[in-house]
């Protein structure tokens, strides 16, 4: 860069230059002004920069809670020269995981999160992976597991020693996903016959159990049945 300058006997100005530095390899290099025969020097040492970004987010878009899922994504350095950076997997907002990168420039790898989904109630969120202020996010869907529930009971009131009872109900699937579960007939507290029943997700089954009473004391006793938690 040059710049012409007049100046009277006696006097003097300033001069100023912009001097752009892209392209210029790391280094330590010597510069300054000269006029004339005259001139000053400096030394000034050019470094190299790291710039991350964040692409081929593969992120799952739903699961079922209680589930780990696997988010992978690629971590690429498109600057000249090498840095350490963290990449964050981020939930709803939040930051759950991070891992600590180095990369030389003009390179790149990928960061795998392996995520918990338990205790994380239905419903949609955004989630994805960042490293300083670039990022790639999508959403998943977490589904409510299969969750039965026993409603209907058809229930004798009495019967006869040595009779032979019939106990009815309802066993629904109340959760998002289909699921198989143990229908068991309890009477007085113990567990005397059971049956497994797999029910889709918003469907709902019959189960019935044909219960001898032969040997079973005259007497008052709580009966009846229960699918999973109900």
């Amino acid at each position: 860069l040059n710049e012409t300058v007049t100046l009277g006997a006696g006097n003097s100005t300033q001069v100023s230059f912009d001097v752009p530095i892209e392209g210029i390899a790391a280094g330590t290099y010597e510069h300054g002004v000269q006029a004339g025969n005259s001139s000053q020097f400096a030394n000034i040492t050019i470094q190299t920069f790291a710039d991350f970004e964040v692409s081929n987010l593969s992120a799952p878009a739903s699961a079922v809670a209680g589930e780990t899922i696997a988010v992978n994504a690629t971590l690429s350095n498109v600057g000249p020269g090498q840095g350490t950076i963290v990449a964050e997997f981020v939930f709803a907002g939040d930051v759950l995981l991070n891992e600590t990168v180095t990369l030389g420039g003009g390179n790149a790898t990928q960061v795998t999160f392996e995520v918990p989904t338990a205790g994380v109630a239905a419903g949609t969120y955004e989630h994805g992976v960042q490293v300083g202020n670039n990022s790639q996010f999508a959403n998943i869907t977490i589904l409510q597991p299969a969750t039965f529930e026993v409603s209907g009971l058809s229930a004798p009131a009495s019967a006869n020693a040595g009779e032979t009872i019939t106990v009815n109900a309802t066993v629904s699937n109340v959760g998002d996903v289909g699921g198989t579960t143990v229908a068991e007939f309890v009477f007085a507290g113990d567990v005397l016959l059971n049956q497994t029943v797999t029910v889709g997700a918003g469907n709902a089954t019959s189960v019935s159990f044909e219960v001898p009473t032969t040997g079973v004391p005259g007497g008052s006793y709580e009966h009846g049945i229960r699918a999973g938690d109900s």
